[in-house]
């Protein structure tokens, strides 16, 4: 059987999207190198929380937990009539 630190790196190695390879070495740091989410946070300039939950993603959903979490679609909303017309000195 692979252990996960085996797979982590395989994943990352061949991984073509930066913020999912960064989240596969983050969790490899932590479950590898036994560090702690604080420290792994300074290293990535990240949040204590964002590595605490890329760890809980991983944890829950596997090889499958990096990937980004899908947005909401829904178009910004934007009141055109409020702009005014900078410019032609009205």
């Amino acid at each position: 059987m692979i252990k996960d630190e085996d797979l982590l790196l395989a994943m990352y190695k061949k991984e073509k999207n930066p913020k999912k390879k960064e989240r596969l070495f983050a969790i490899y740091k932590i479950i590898k190198e036994n560090l702690g989410i604080a420290e792994v946070a300074r290293m990535f300039l990240k949040s204590y929380n964002t590595i605490k939950q890329w760890r809980l993603r991983f944890l829950e959903k596997g090889t499958d937990g990096p990937d980004e979490i899908p947005r909401s679609e829904r178009p910004r909303t934007y009141n055109y009539t409020k702009i005014t017309d900078f410019g032609r000195g009205k």
